[in-house]
């Protein structure tokens, strides 16, 4: 997809028609919570499984 098709989304289905206008909107933007791609390890140590912190 090219910027000018891109552009055109932005504009058509989120209100978007400048660069200003689509930066606000990030900096309004709570972001994206990635953890439900990501799955906790287990690692062993003197024979006990524990989980550790998830990683991407």
């Amino acid at each position: 997809m090219d910027a000018a098709k891109l552009r055109e989304i932005l504009k058509i289905q989120y209100g978007l028609e400048s660069e200003d206008d689509f930066n606000e909107a990030v900096e309004r933007s709570s972001g994206v919570n990635l953890g439900l791609f990501t799955k906790p390890l287990e690692r062993s140590r003197n024979g006990y499984k524990k989980k550790a912190a998830a990683t991407a």
